[in-house]
């Protein structure tokens, strides 16, 4: 993944792989362009001259994609799930407002088709019946997302890719960095930075030690998802009631909400 940062002196751009979001470099530059990407890539790739890239991850910009195609050649390019789903989101704001939660509703099923067939038939369907509703917002679909499916939708995705959809992990290391070592303050000096990135390498360093040599840990987010349905398994189907939302035939199939009776007997949903 490939991500730059501007709050803080001197854009730091960050290569890292999915193990708990573990940055392995840093570029500063005093500006991000294609040029300067593409040195800091090829100093990645000479100092890590047997690591294989089939794949790499961009938020929609450009720019990184075009330094690292010019230095790993022929790779994958998937775009982070998260930014997508935030243009769709900013994009809708346009739309009429009775069609606002439908539409977006049909693009979540759809970028999370599984089946390949599946997908290209909801996609022409999509495309059909929407132009006449909301021919501008369709229109966008077309010109920016319809031709290139393979880099968000996940039936393209059957590929290794450290099986994630976004770039957060460096969302997260980027607020790490100005409120554990930063300390939320705007800092301008080269030098300061630097100090506080080879602290957090150092305090990376002895996690990933220790993390190797006691059992691996379980993320805590893994250990949330499995508690849940842990306990959601041991729900009685009599006190599960599902309510379908739409019956609009514009949508493949109807969304449900579903709610949990808790032991008070009060229903919420889920």
């Amino acid at each position: 993944m490939i991500m730059g940062h501007h709050k803080h002196n001197n854009s730091p751009l960050n290569l890292a792989n999915y193990i708990m979001g573990q940055p392995v470099a840093w570029c500063l530059s005093d500006h991000e362009s294609s040029d300067v990407i593409e040195a800091f890539l090829r100093s990645v790739q000479a100092r890590s001259p047997l690591t294989s890239v089939n794949v790499m991850m961009t938020d929609d910009d450009n720019t990184g994609w075009s330094a690292a195609r010019n230095v790993f050649g022929e790779i994958r390019h998937l775009l982070c799930r998260w930014h997508v789903d935030r243009a769709w989101k900013n994009k809708i704001r346009s739309v009429a407002s009775q069609h606002q939660k439908e539409l977006y509703q049909t693009l979540c099923i759809l970028s999370s088709e599984l089946d390949l067939p599946t997908f290209e038939t909801r996609m022409a369907q999509f495309i059909k019946v929407w132009t006449p509703l909301e021919p501008d917002f369709v229109k966008y679909f077309s010109d920016h997302y319809q031709s290139r499916a393979e880099k968000w939708a996940t039936c393209h995705q059957h590929f290794k890719h450290g099986d994630t959809d976004t770039n957060m992990y460096l969302e997260s290391f980027h607020n790490q960095l100005k409120t554990n070592y930063l300390n939320g303050k705007v800092n301008r000096r080269v030098d300061f930075l630097i100090h506080h990135l080879l602290e957090y390498e150092k305090d990376q360093f002895f996690r990933y030690k220790r993390d190797h040599l006691l059992p691996p840990p379980m993320h805590k987010r893994i250990q949330q998802e499995i508690s849940h349905h842990q306990r959601g398994m041991k729900i009685p189907a009599t006190k599960v009631k599902g309510t379908i939302l739409s019956r609009s035939t514009r949508i493949t199939h109807p969304v449900r909400s579903w709610g949990v009776r808790t032991v008070t007997g009060e229903i919420r949903a889920a």
